[in-house]
């Protein structure tokens, strides 16, 4: 789990267009992560 503080572990994802992203395209930028357990949830 992380703590907040610690660096993001390295990623990468899909994008709603199909492009993919990861953590080295956001090195220099703000960014925030939002995980949920099931979509379609309250968050």
């Amino acid at each position: 789990m992380l703590e907040v503080g610690q660096p993001c572990p390295a990623f990468t994802t899909t994008l709603d267009n199909g492009d993919s992203l990861s953590t080295d395209q956001l090195i220099g930028r703000p960014f925030a992560i939002f995980f949920y357990p099931k979509a379609d949830t309250p968050g």
